[in-house]
């Protein structure tokens, strides 16, 4: 089977998919240091990160 040459747009979109891809571990990443740290589980990060986005919410409105 011949591989054809990718279009500018199929570049870019892989392009864009790695990048989601190392930002999403990066964020994984950093919960992971941020539960080690503070001993939290993951249902305690849920509620933390509810609690963060209604105080902003809040401070917003």
């Amino acid at each position: 089977m011949a591989y054809r040459e990718l279009s500018k747009a199929e570049k870019v979109a892989r392009w864009f998919n790695q990048r989601r891809i190392g930002t999403a571990m990066l964020h994984k990443k950093s919960i992971r240091w941020f539960q080690k740290k503070t001993g939290l589980s993951n249902y305690q990060i849920q509620w933390l990160s509810f609690a963060e986005g209604v105080i902003i919410t809040i401070i917003i409105l």
